[in-house]
Formats: C-alpha cells, sequence, structure tokens
C-alpha cells in the first residue's frame, strides 16, 4: 500500500515550542524554535515514512461547534505564549514551500479534518499514517491508519497500531471516545462522569462495549458506581459526542494532488537561510528527492545499456 502522511500542525508546532527551551532566534530577534522543531520534525516523518502523498492541518481562530455544543470546553486552557504565535505564519511557509496541501476549516478543528481525510483516503487503498502528538486521534486507527506520536523532542516516534493502543489503555481504538465519555478529558474539559476512574471505565467497557451498552445494561451494575452513572447519564453521553472525532466534514479533497516530492529544493534552502538554520536541516533536506531528481534518476537509469 501507498502512504498517506497527514501532519497535524498545530501539534508539532506546540511540541516544537516548548520541547526546545534554549534561546533560538534570528538576528532581527523573530523566535524560531517551533519553526525549527515543527521543521524537524516533519523532514524527520518524510525521511523515515518516504509517503507517496502528504497534507497538512490546522485549527483556525474562532469557536467550533464543541464550543457552541458545551461552553466550558477546552475554557480551562491558558493561552500561549505570543512568541509561539509569531511562529506560525512562518510554519505555514515552511508547508507551502514544500507544496504541501493545508486543509483547515472555520467551525471545526483540525482532528475532524485528519478523521475526514482518513475516511475520504480508504477508498483508495492507502496506508494513512497521522504525525501528531494528540492522544485523541487513537480513536481512528484501524487496518489502514496509524499514528505516529514524536517522542524525545522530536528525534525519535513511536507509531500506533491497533494492538498499541489496547497496550495503551487496555481499549480498543473505537472505544477511545467512550472511554472519555465516561473518564473525561481534564486537557479539553471534558467532564465524563464523576468518580469514574482509568480502571473503571476500562472495566466497564470491556464488559459492555460502549457507553450506550453500559446505559442499556445499568441494572446489572450496582453500587456506588450505578449511581455515578445514573447521576451523570447526560453528561456522559455529551462527553463522548465532545471527544468523537467527525470524519465527514465537508472539504475538497483529492488525494492526487497531495503527491509528495513537488517541491523546490531551492526556495526551501532559502527559508532555511533567512530563519538562520544551522546544518542539521539542510542535511535532512538532502535525503529528500524532489520530482525533478527522481525524474533525473529514472532518465539516466533508463539511459544505462542493458546487460541482456
Amino acid at each position: 500500500m501507498k502512504k498517506f502522511l497527514i501532519v497535524d500542525g498545530m501539534a508539532l508546532i506546540f511540541r516544537g515550542f516548548y520541547a526546545i527551551r534554549y534561546e533560538m532566534r534570528t538576528s532581527e530577534g523573530l523566535p524560531t524554535n517551533a519553526i525549527y522543531g515543527f521543521t524537524s520534525m516533519l523532514l524527520t516523518a518524510l525521511l523515515n515514512e518516504k509517503p507517496e502523498y502528504v497534507a497538512m492541518t490546522f485549527d483556525l481562530e474562532g469557536p467550533t461547534f464543541r464550543k457552541e455544543e458545551y461552553s466550558e470546553y477546552k475554557a480551562q486552557r491558558e493561552k500561549a505564549p505570543d512568541e509561539l504565535y509569531a511562529q506560525i505564519p512562518w510554519c505555514k511557509e515552511i508547508v507551502k514551500a514544500f507544496d504541501i496541501p493545508i486543509f483547515e476549516k472555520p467551525g471545526f478543528e483540525a482532528d475532524d479534518l485528519i478523521g475526514t481525510l482518513t475516511h475520504k483516503a480508504a477508498g483508495r487503498n492507502v496506508l494513512s499514517m497521522i504525525l501528531t502528538g494528540d492522544m485523541d486521534l487513537l480513536q481512528l486507527v484501524n487496518d489502514q491508519i496509524r499514528v505516529i506520536a514524536p517522542q524525545n523532542g522530536g528525534a525519535e516516534a513511536k507509531i500506533y497500531n491497533r494492538d498499541a493502543v489496547i497496550e495503551k489503555w487496555g481499549i480498543t481504538p473505537e472505544q477511545v471516545p467512550c472511554y472519555k465519555g465516561l473518564r473525561g478529558d481534564s486537557s479539553d474539559n471534558i467532564p465524563g462522569v464523576m468518580g469514574i476512574g482509568e480502571k473503571t471505565a476500562v472495566k466497564l467497557l470491556t464488559e459492555f462495549g460502549s457507553v450506550e451498552g453500559i446505559y442499556e445494561n445499568l441494572d446489572k451494575i450496582t453500587g456506588s458506581v450505578h449511581d455515578k452513572l445514573e447521576k451523570d447519564r447526560k453528561m456522559a453521553f455529551l462527553s463522548k459526542r465532545l471527544a468523537t472525532i467527525l470524519t465527514d466534514v465537508e472539504v475538497e479533497f483529492n488525494l492526487d494532488e497531495c503527491e509528495t516530492h513537488q517541491f523546490d529544493k531551492a526556495h526551501v534552502v532559502e527559508l532555511f537561510d533567512n530563519l538562520q538554520f544551522g546544518p542539521t536541516l539542510r542535511r535532512k533536506l538532502t535525503g529528500i528527492k524532489t520530482q525533478g531528481e527522481m525524474d533525473e534518476e529514472k532518465k539516466a537509469e533508463e539511459m544505462q545499456p542493458s546487460l541482456f
């Protein structure tokens, strides 16, 4: 199967910003730690996975449908430093230099666009590889979808298939929204069922399969767990909805337009120079061949005399 790399842009920007804590600035004073980390992780994924197709997703400012349904969604999050936001346009310039299509839509999160792209690509017999640090996306994992999670500052990565998700949480990818419906998610301010912890949530899902299955069999559950579930019934279903990634957002998508290697390497190098990056990223870049370089290699191979 060919590979389709889908990058969670904001997740990489945040990871790069907080992973590189030492001072990185251009001579003009532009902070570049997030740009550098973002670019390094992107190049590493391109080198390691060698995908035939690539797409980038970003979140946009403004409320999403989740915020409209539950006003407290992500309400506890503090605004990121201005130095991070100042680097986002430059990260997008890097993406454009690589000629990677960007997908973003008002009212929806990047997760929903990623879910939609993987769903649309499923009919093309490709293996979708999601590059992200957001573990919510593990719910999308199946036989045709993997999650690549950068680790150790992006120098390494763990790849999650179905078995790895089960090993991590004790539940299947499909059960992740139900798990958050019960357990909640403090990072997104999803409440879940008050008093239901990790072990209880996994036990309930192992026995009954889903939030719906749990409430269909509520009379079989006794004691304080029953009472907690009964009390927060509406919140359990709301929390599951908030945690569920959409796969049917209306976006224009053509997989063929996501073909990789169609970029101007000289322009990328010029951007690296403007950002005053050192030689490390240049060395990574040399391992990625442009379409022109691949065409030249193919032409040279065809011109070689045959021995048979």
